[in-house]
């Protein structure tokens, strides 16, 4: 092998992301994704206090969690866990 050689295999491992670098992304993507699933809980709590007091956002709710919301009203497991949450979160805005 030669100088040539060795230089050209270090500029190829410096273009490659590293394993670790890859896992970091993969690792902050799914805590994004975590984040979004669960910030519906106050979200829906907010929209609820909004509403008593007269201010609906419900459009821009339903649009923002539309995943979220199919994911609930068409997957029965999910459907199943929602009808447990939901009257607690009700219960927590004062409705």
């Amino acid at each position: 092998m030669t100088t040539e050689q060795a230089g050209d295999d270090s500029a190829a491992e410096e273009s490659r992301p590293s394993f670790l670098w890859a896992l970091l992304n993969v690792r902050s993507l799914l805590v994004i994704v975590f984040v979004y699933l669960l910030s519906i809980m106050p979200a829906y709590v907010a929209l609820l206090l909004l509403r008593a007091a007269g201010i609906d956002l419900y459009d821009s709710f339903e649009a923002f969690y539309r995943p979220v919301l199919w994911v609930l009203r068409n997957v029965e497991w999910a459907r199943r866990l929602n009808d447990l949450i939901e009257p607690m979160l009700r219960r927590l805005a004062g409705r």
